[in-house]
């Protein structure tokens, strides 16, 4: 009976174990998604203020197919 008991104990203690490291695990990718939605916020924080202060009003320039043929 007491060896059953132990048995029991340590099967529970590896899968407390285990399902310890899954939800580390699952704490270090949400830190790492968190660190990648900070990142792109920042960068459209970034863009945003660009495009409002009017740095970006330049057009890409279009060429018409006769001068690129020229070129």
């Amino acid at each position: 009976m007491k060896a059953m008991k132990r048995e029991n104990r340590r099967r529970l203690l590896i899968q407390l174990r285990q399902q310890e490291m899954r939800y580390l695990e699952l704490i270090d990718q949400t830190r790492v998604m968190i660190a990648k939605s900070s990142r792109l916020v920042e960068q459209s924080r970034k863009l945003l203020l660009v495009q409002r202060s009017g740095a970006c009003k330049t057009k890409p320039a279009i060429v018409s197919p006769t001068v690129s043929r020229s070129l």
